[in-house]
Order: structure tokens, then C-alpha cells, then sequence
């Protein structure tokens, strides 16, 4: 009977073993596909903040050149109704430049995480205020002031992006963190 009992508390044993051997492994697993995920997470993110940070740049200086640029400013000497021409092309040009900008904002909202969407919101605001300055008709066109203020308040919230952006691309994942 002795001998028997030793089989099975060596069976037992070896049954214990394999048991925690799973479990073991399938944490390992389960951690590491978390850890690979975090890792497509992360570069996802950084190649949409990328993409903001870009875009906000080129939305800028394209409506900046849409402010700068004669052409508007003598449309009517050359014959064209400024109503009928030259606001909606400068409305076309300007929204035009703004596009991408939205895109990406919306492509950061989805992706995250808060901190990013939140700061991504506000430099929507922004640019929807230059946006707003530049096509601001009443008056004598271009308002430049309120135009120039719009795009420095803009850069404050360009540098706020870049900033959360660098903090978070800048943590590595690891199992147990979101």
C-alpha cells in the first residue's frame, strides 16, 4: 500500500506541476500579447500625431498664403466680383488647406487616449478660429490682427499636442498598463 500511495502523490505532484505550468504560460502569452499590442498601439498614435502636427503646419502656412496673396486683393481691377469670385476661391482654398487637419484630428480621437483627444480638441478650436479670422468678409479683407492672434493662440495649442504626444509615444507598454 505504501508503494501505492507514493504513485499517486508522485502522480498528484506531477498533475500539480503540469496545472501550474499552464497557467504560467498562458499569463506569458496573455502578457505578451498585450505588450505587442501596446507596441502597434503606440506606433499608431505616433504616426497620427505626426500627421497633425504636419498638417496643422501646412494648413497654416497655406492659409497664410491665401491672406498674403495679391491676386485678391486687385481681383476687382481685373473684373472680377469679388461676391461671386473671389470670396468663394479664397473659401475653397482655405478649406481646402484646413481638410486633413480635420481628418487627423478625428483619426486622434479615435485612437487616443484622452489625453491626446483632449489636447487634439482644443487645437481643432484653434484652427476653427483661423479658419474663422481668415475668412472673416466684413470689413475690409484680410482682418489681419485677428488673423495673426487666431494662429498664435494656434501655436500654443500645436505646441500642447506635441508635447502629451512626445509623453505618451514616449512610454513603453508593458503587461498591466492600459
Amino acid at each position: 500500500m505504501g508503494d501505492q500511495l507514493g504513485t499517486v502523490i508522485a502522480a498528484l505532484i506531477g498533475f500539480g506541476g503540469l496545472f501550474v505550468g499552464l497557467i504560467v504560460g498562458r499569463r506569458q502569452v496573455a502578457d505578451q500579447a498585450q505588450v505587442e499590442h501596446g507596441h502597434w498601439l503606440r506606433a499608431q498614435r505616433q504616426e497620427a500625431y505626426v500627421q497633425l502636427l504636419d498638417s496643422w503646419e501646412t494648413a497654416v502656412r497655406k492659409t497664410e498664403e491665401v491672406i498674403g496673396d495679391e491676386d485678391h486683393l486687385t481681383a476687382e481691377e481685373r473684373g472680377w466680383d469679388w461676391g461671386e469670385d473671389v470670396q468663394p476661391a479664397i473659401m475653397r482654398r482655405v478649406e481646402e488647406a484646413w481638410e486633413p487637419v480635420w481628418r487627423a484630428v478625428e483619426r486622434v480621437l479615435l485612437i487616443g487616449p484622452d489625453a491626446a483627444s483632449a489636447s487634439a480638441t482644443t487645437l481643432r478650436a484653434a484652427g476653427q478660429a483661423i479658419v474663422e479670422a481668415a475668412l472673416d468678409f466684413s470689413g475690409r479683407w484680410p482682418n489681419v490682427e485677428p488673423f495673426r492672434n487666431a494662429v498664435q493662440q494656434g501655436q500654443t495649442a500645436w505646441r500642447t499636442v506635441a508635447t502629451t504626444a512626445a509623453q505618451i509615444v514616449q512610454t513603453a507598454p508593458r503587461p498591466g498598463r492600459s
